[in-house]
């Protein structure tokens, strides 16, 4: 049985569904839904971050390849790629890394 709180999860996930989807924009969602911007964003906000995947993934069985180049790419949302090369320094990469973090 679903409780009020998963329908209430289950309806923004339509929404917000049919925003990624494109036609409107996030104040005509609001006049369209009835609800202010500010419970419109909260909610957004809200299923992207529990969409997001947290945490490292270990990369195993990855034969080396002589002619890869030697940096690993990393690619993220909104088309930012981070080439970080053999031997990188890790406290600058986990920076870097922590800024893109909270850019999202």
């Amino acid at each position: 049985m679903r409780t009020a709180g998963n329908q209430k999860v289950a309806l923004w996930r339509q929404r917000y569904e049919k925003y990624k989807a494109g036609g409107l924009a996030r104040r005509e969602m609001c006049q369209r839904f009835k609800v202010k911007l500010s419970t419109l964003d909260y909610w957004f906000a809200r299923l992207r971050r529990e969409s997001r995947p947290e945490g490292l993934v270990e990369l195993k069985g990855m034969a080396a390849d002589p002619t890869a180049p030697n940096c690993l790419t990393l690619v993220v949302a909104e088309g930012i790629r981070v080439e970080i090369p053999r031997g990188c320094d890790m406290k600058l990469l986990a920076e870097v890394l922590g800024v893109l973090r909270s850019r999202s």
